[in-house]
């Protein structure tokens, strides 16, 4: 494949995409996604134009490709120093610390991911939706099986969890909860506890 300064096609424009994710995050940031146009970010990451088709239909497509970048932070950072020896309810502790310290780290990147996605249009509620998915996978590995004879579905409860624990969490960004970060924790400890007994499951101890 030709190559210029070292570099490949490919590579090349997998440079000008990251280019336009790292514009469009920090003007989303500034801005906001209503408040940002697609000159605005061709302007800040210093390209032309038809950079801008090349890599995305529109400027959802671009938001949900920032979503995604700001996401995959997010959700590294869950299972970071969790020991699986531990008991389960330390664990459980363990990963909500580390996704809410992330957060407060980089609360605007989680505006991002909650706020300013919220109704942008369907393709970025899909990817809303598939996000939320995949967390509510990573909590059910931490679910007991239901008892037996039970119609609940751990998945579901899952969800109605990331729902819950997502709604606190933008109330908090928002100032709306004047709460401190092992509030935030304590809470959505509690409401994974009561997921758990929904599940008639054991509760352990931390």
């Amino acid at each position: 494949m030709k190559s210029y300064g070292g570099k490949t096609a490919d590579e090349r424009r997998a440079e000008r995409r990251a280019q336009l994710i790292a514009a469009a995050r920090e003007l989303f940031i500034a801005r906001g996604y209503a408040g940002t146009s697609i000159r605005a970010v061709l302007r800040e990451a210093g390209l032309q134009e038809r950079y801008f088709a090349e890599n995305f239909s529109g400027m959802d497509d671009l938001l949900a490709a920032v979503h995604d970048e700001v996401d995959a932070y997010f959700f590294d950072s869950l299972m970071r120093d969790v020991d699986r020896s531990d008991p389960p309810a330390h664990q459980r502790r363990t990963i909500l610390t580390n996704y809410i310290t992330a957060i407060e780290k980089h609360p605007a990147w989680a505006r991002i991911k909650l706020i300013e996605t919220v109704g942008v249009s369907a393709l970025v509620d899909e990817r809303r939706r598939q996000t939320q998915e995949k967390y509510a996978t990573a909590a059910v590995a931490f679910m007991p099986v239901p008892r037996a004879g039970s119609t609940l579905d751990p998945h579901i409860l899952a969800r109605a969890f990331i729902s819950g624990m997502n709604g606190i969490i933008i109330d908090w960004l928002t100032g709306t909860l004047d709460i401190d970060t092992d509030q935030v924790i304590t809470h959505g400890n509690a409401l994974f506890d009561g997921v758990l007994e929904a599940l008639n499951a054991r509760q352990e101890t931390s």
